[in-house]
């Protein structure tokens, strides 16, 4: 969130810096366009809220708005590439009479003859417009300093919010959870709560209780297994007790004795049997 947050600032600080941009440098065209023909036609220049310059063929400043001196705003360099371009954009820090950094547009003027003009003349050279920064940039640190209070805020709010939506899915699972680890065999039945959203929790629910429902039924099976193995078990050794103690009540013949011997062999058989049986059956459930 705080990666996407700073892209976000970035891009509004960014495209409002793009925008003001865009506009000075449209009003910089308007004026070069508003001045161009009147200095040509030789009528002079009016300043206004933004500044202009205009120098001849060597450089020397020919009229200008009063606040920005008599000193040329650019070098031969800057005029033979306004030349060689039709125009050129410049910013400058340190122009005269003007607070802070300044976008310049450097336009050449073409010779030309106004015959219609009173006192016909042809004005020549280079005509330099600006506008001072000063307010484009107090904006975008004013925007700056907003960005840096708003977006802690908001990133402290989405933690929170992430905080409290990560909380309520995982409330589910804890209330499982926490009735899972009160099932046992003691207790039978259990089964765990879901919650009442379709989603992936409650079909996790839902597996899980099908799982506890076929231990249940397998636990069932084991009870009534050694509930019948102990039934099966305790009928063939009451009958040789029984065999064992009418042998040993009073003495007996020899034919009685051997008669009580025979019975409690086929108990015995009948014993050994069942313990094989049982060994059979827990073969089968370990896959042997």
């Amino acid at each position: 969130m705080a990666v996407v947050l700073a892209a976000t600032g970035a891009f509004l600080y960014f495209r409002l810096s793009s925008s003001l941009d865009e506009t000075i440098d449209e009003g910089l065209r308007a004026r070069s366009a508003e001045l161009a023909p009147s200095l040509l036609q030789g009528s002079g220049y009016a300043g206004d809220e933004t500044f202009a310059q205009v120098l001849d063929p060597g450089g020397r400043v020919i009229d200008a708005t009063p606040q920005i001196g008599e000193e040329p705003l650019v070098d031969a360099d800057s005029r033979a590439r306004a030349v060689t371009n039709g125009s050129l954009w410049l910013e400058l820090s340190d122009v005269q009479g003007i607070e802070g950094r300044a976008r310049l547009l450097v336009t050449p003027l073409e010779d030309r003859l106004c015959p219609s003009c009173p006192g016909a003349s042809s004005r020549s050279g280079t005509l330099v417009v600006g506008s001072s920064l000063e307010e484009r940039d107090e904006a975008l640190r004013g925007f700056l300093g907003e960005l840096f209070i708003i977006g802690p805020a908001a990133l402290l709010l989405a933690s929170l919010l992430g905080y409290g939506i990560a909380a309520a899915a995982l409330r589910p699972v804890e209330s499982m959870r926490a009735e899972a680890d009160t099932i046992s065999g003691v207790e039978p039945g259990g089964r765990l709560p879901l919650p009442s959203s379709r989603d992936e929790v409650r079909r996790l629910g839902e597996t899980l209780n099908e799982m506890l429902a076929r231990l249940d039924s397998a636990l069932e099976r084991e009870r009534s297994f050694v509930a019948d193995a102990s039934h099966e078990l305790r009928t063939p050794l009451a009958l040789l007790k029984a065999e064992l103690d009418v042998a040993l009540r009073r003495p007996r013949s020899k034919e009685e004795l051997e008669q009580a011997l025979r019975s409690a062999a086929a108990e015995t058989d009948r014993l050994s049997q069942l313990a094989e049986d049982l060994l059979v059956l827990a073969r089968s459930d370990r896959g042997q």
